[in-house]
């Protein structure tokens, strides 16, 4: 456990103001007027020098109950001076960034070091605040430690993703591992009980957590007669480097061929962190075929892309020379254009991954060409040396991975528990709205702004849109900011709205749109609503988009009963088709029993009941009696 904040070494602080002063002798005269790295660097020396070298014991006697206490709005106190060092030195990130090309003109090496020191100096800081708030039980003071939590892990990511491949293996190598040792303490005691849903809001997993997860899926599987196997792989001290840790590999190798040797037929699934506690997670499912004799194996990485290839790379070098048979499918599921580590999403794809065959992931309609790899520190994609892999799309695992996607607490939270002051039905369907992303809302600002670039590169995998989704680069650059200036932060969430409104709103009909109250369908108080929003909403949430009671609850809506026929722009199916079309039998059922038509057809011709007589036999709307009554 962290007693105390973290202060540097003697060499450190030698370390430090060569950083600082080469940062001054190469840039200082790059920056906008009012935010120059020079007086940006001179302001960080003043206020950091405070933080950073004032001995811990000094620190904790300031905040010792024998001495008077210091407020927080007291500028000279420890927390609120620790608070605005991170701050500038997150401004010094953002500013390095936005000038990288000149820089990296001047001088590509320099420019490369003081980056990554900045972003370790970063991590140190928020570290330091994270430790003053202390151990506090009041909501705000926890909520903004766990914030400097997240923030110190997404800056070692970025360090490590983007600036120690074009550094030396050994750059300030103690340090790094002073700090994962840190993050590490400061996160554990913030483990909440685990929650009994399909989705948590911290990507950053410690193994203990992942555990937990694991073992309590494990047990409920096990009581509902679907064992299911899942073995978290991880050791401690391993590696500081982006890169994987080959003795943490050899406890996967030993499990793998304890499976070939044993013949074990029973599928298995291994969460395998790349290098340290912070680091990527690899999904990989293992089992032996006893006709083919091939150990089948499936990889999915649900996180970074980089680190998905060394690890197939590794794989396929240790069962080579070991003369395994063998057959390897690989998938990349994150549809982030950011790259976090993703242990959650991991621990959620191995739950999916159990309920579908090896046969089903190698059919043709799923497979796709090698993927390419995003480079480290460049904007576009990097081809790699082709592996002995058949990679398959992430369509092939069904809906719901593609909507447990990952995203940061920050960013969007999807099973956020409806508040019980919302009472009113309106204020109840916008939050069944904006939580199962059935339409782009208007209360994403802030930190939500990272919201629509998810939303954005989903909309354009989901509609076919040609546009090139936000590249890594772009985003790292959002993640490095803080909110110094809202009108600057309004203007990005809008950037990012309108870009997400023009790929996933554009079911919208040209024609002069028809309100909700145009629809004779009783006497209730109509909202103004555009009904081919309310239209879209009703076909997303048919298909199965939002849980059952969710789609209940709309049903008893006015606004969306008025649209219940209602086709998107192509006039390609209504919500009773989309629920037949995605396998929704009761959803269906309920549409029919709200009057849906089943016999308006579509542009292709086909009504509600020539889709349901053109499904397979064994599927689940054919297999459901009330629907073949009422459709049949």
């Amino acid at each position: 456990m962290l007693t105390a904040p973290i202060t540097l070494t003697p060499e450190q602080i030698q370390d430090h103001k060569h950083y600082l002063d080469l940062m001054q002798s190469q840039f200082g005269d790059l920056g906008s007027e009012k935010t120059s790295i020079r007086e940006l660097v001179d302001n960080l020396k003043s206020i950091s020098g405070l933080t950073l070298f004032i001995p811990p014991s000094t620190l904790e006697e300031m905040m010792s109950r024998g001495r008077p206490k210091q407020s927080e709005n007291d500028q000279t106190s420890p927390l609120q001076l620790a608070i605005t060092s991170s701050r500038i030195c997150t401004l010094i990130n953002t500013v390095f960034f936005a000038y990288r090309k000149e820089m990296m003109q001047r001088n590509e090496k320099v420019y490369y070091a003081c980056q990554g020191y900045l972003l370790l100096l970063n991590t140190l800081l928020g570290a330091n605040v994270a430790f003053l708030y202390g151990n506090s039980t009041q909501a705000d003071r926890r909520e903004e430690k766990e914030k400097f939590i997240n923030k110190c892990a997404d800056w070692m990511m970025i360090f490590e993703m983007s600036f120690l491949p074009s550094l030396k293996g050994t750059f300030c190598q103690d340090l790094r591992a002073t700090l994962v040792k840190t993050m590490i303490s400061l996160k554990t005691p913030l483990i909440p009980v685990l929650p009994n849903v399909d989705s948590y809001k911290d990507p950053y997993l410690l193994p203990s957590e992942l555990k937990a997860l694991a073992g309590r899926k494990s047990k409920n599987a096990y009581n509902v007669g679907t064992p299911y196997s899942v073995l978290v792989i991880h050791r401690q001290n391993a590696n500081m480097f982006f890169q994987i840790d080959l003795e943490t590999f050899k406890l996967l190798k030993e499990k793998l061929e304890d499976i070939v040797n044993k013949k074990i037929t029973k599928e298995q699934h291994f969460l395998f962190y790349v290098n340290h506690d912070l680091g990527p997670v690899e999904l990989l499912s293992a089992k032996y075929n006893t006709h083919t004799k091939k150990l089948e194996l499936v990889n999915i990485s649900a996180g970074n892309r980089i680190a998905q290839y060394y690890f197939l790379l590794t794989l396929m070098m240790t069962l080579d020379p070991a003369e395994f048979r063998y057959e390897l499918l690989a998938c990349q599921a994150n549809l982030l254009p950011s790259e976090n580590c993703a242990q959650f999403y991991a621990y959620a794809l191995s739950g999916i991954l159990a309920s579908k065959t090896f046969a089903r992931l190698k059919e043709e309609k799923y497979r796709v060409s090698q993927p390419r790899f995003y480079d480290a520190h460049e904007q576009k994609a990097e081809d790699k040396l082709a592996l002995n892999v058949q990679w398959f799309d992430i369509t092939a695992l069904g809906d719901k991975a593609i909507i447990l996607a990952p995203t940061y607490s920050a960013m969007f939270n999807l099973f956020r528990k409806i508040s019980s002051s919302a009472e009113d039905a309106h204020i109840k369907c916008q939050d069944y709205m904006r939580k199962y992303q059935l339409v782009a809302g208007d209360i994403f600002e802030g930190n939500f702004r990272h919201y629509y670039e998810y939303a954005y590169h989903r909309a354009r995998v989901h509609l076919g849109a040609q546009s090139e989704p936000l590249t890594c680069m772009q985003v790292r650059a959002q993640l490095l900011e803080e909110h110094y200036d809202a009108q600057k932060d309004a203007l990005l969430a809008q950037e990012m709205r309108e870009k997400f409104e023009a790929l996933s709103l554009q079911e919208k009909k040209p024609a002069k749109p028809r309100v909700a109250s145009d629809f004779p369908n009783g006497p209730f108080p109509m909202r103004p609503r555009i009904v081919e929003e309310d239209g879209k909403v009703m076909r997303r949430a048919a298909a199965g988009f939002c849980p059952l009671h969710a789609f209940k609850f709309m049903l008893t809506q006015p606004e969306f009963l008025a649209c219940i026929d209602a086709f998107d722009a192509k006039r390609q199916y209504t919500p009773l088709q989309a629920a037949l079309m995605h396998g929704q039998p009761v959803r269906a059922l309920l549409l029919l029993e709200h009057k849906a038509s089943a016999t308006i057809t579509n542009q292709g011709g086909k009504s509600a009941k020539a889709i349901y007589a053109d499904l397979p036999a064994d599927s689940k709307i054919k297999r459901n009696e009330k629907l073949k009554a009422l459709l049949a």
